[in-house]
């Protein structure tokens, strides 16, 4: 990606701002991508009801500005080249094991096991072994729960990382591509979730949760509690990090190993993301939280493919999550 484009291209920041309140007051827009261990740390805790929603709906001219915004930024990233992804044979370039190793595709089961345990099953030791000696419904619990939960997560993320090569590349350019793609994708991501949840309004009849995701809850209800930074240290820090390693290490580097195309495997990869989070995202808000979230992935993957490694999509992915905490945290009241 031209680094002077992607500077222009970040005028849309703008948008955010002017977007925000549509974000908050149509629809369920403040959506956080939580790793898999703060799934398994909510799943033991009780949910509280979503509660009545505040505010009236967003006017259509401000769905219609930001849907515009959308759509110039995809119109520009055609033209300058963003969307096309190289076409070389993945086994040649960086998801290879590394020097001197076999290519990924005949060491695939190894990748995918390794996949599978860092994302689903090492989250699961501690929450079950501590299951009923925490309590999972307090912020101190679910902090506990999350951080010991990564750490269970970590050898396998090495694991991983061990097995991509050019996976920093050059970290403060990859950090910047990643800030800057983030900013000229937030109107592509506000009007996936908007449109989603007009639609799901339509259909249900039922106006969505303003907030898409439990965590936000929590915090919200708990905002005066000590252990809410360290829920948001995971969230910002911990979730970014395991997840892109994961999805954008692990997960992406075995389907372009196979041989499957770079698009191909951008939105193979962005549909199980969104499935991973399903369990945190509230019903009513599905339609709007679980949309921004597809878009978010495709942004993930692009980074991964056009920077060839994973500094853009996590700092793209740890912007993303810390810009709707700061959203939620500034347009939601503070309950009495």
């Amino acid at each position: 990606m031209n680094g002077a484009g992607l500077t222009r291209c970040a005028v849309g920041v703008a948008s955010v701002a002017v977007a925000a309140r549509t974000a908050h007051a149509f629809d369920g827009g403040e959506v956080i991508a939580s790793n898999d261990a703060e799934n398994q740390a909510a799943s033991a805790a009780p949910v509280a009801p979503a509660g009545e929603t505040a505010g009236a709906a967003a006017g259509w001219p401000i769905v219609a500005i930001t849907v515009l915004l959308a759509a110039v930024v995809l119109v520009v990233a055609r033209r300058r080249g963003w969307l096309r992804l190289p076409s070389a044979d993945p086994r040649a370039d960086q998801v290879t094991l590394r020097p001197g190793g076999q290519p990924l595709s005949t060491d695939a089961a190894l990748w995918f096991a390794a996949l599978f345990l860092l994302q689903l099953l090492a989250p699961a030791i501690p929450v079950g072994l501590l299951q009923g000696s925490v309590a999972a419904d307090t912020l101190a619990g679910r902090a506990t729960l999350q951080w010991l939960a990564y750490a269970a997560q970590l050898p396998f993320a090495v694991m991983i990382l061990l097995r991509l090569t050019g996976s920093l590349g050059t970290p403060l350019r990859a950090a910047a591509t990643g800030a800057l793609a983030l900013a000229c994708a937030a109107p592509v991501i506000l009007a996936a979730s908007q449109i989603a949840s007009i639609i799901q309004q339509v259909l249900t009849s039922a106006r969505p949760d303003e907030l898409g995701h439990e965590t936000l809850r929590v915090l919200l209800d708990r905002r005066g509690d000590p252990w809410a930074w360290a829920v948001i240290a995971a969230v910002t820090i911990g979730a970014p990090i395991l997840e892109e390693i994961a999805y954008r290490g692990g997960l992406h580097g075995l389907l372009r190993s196979l041989g499957i195309g770079p698009w191909a495997t951008v939105l193979l990869a962005s549909v199980f993301f969104v499935v991973m989070h399903l369990g945190m995202i509230p019903r009513d808000a599905a339609g709007g939280a679980l949309a921004g979230l597809f878009a978010l992935s495709i942004l993930l993957g692009l980074l991964r493919e056009r920077t060839g490694g994973l500094v853009a999509p996590i700092v793209a992915h740890a912007l993303f999550n810390a810009a709707n905490l700061i959203l939620a945290w500034l347009l939601t009241p503070a309950p009495l």
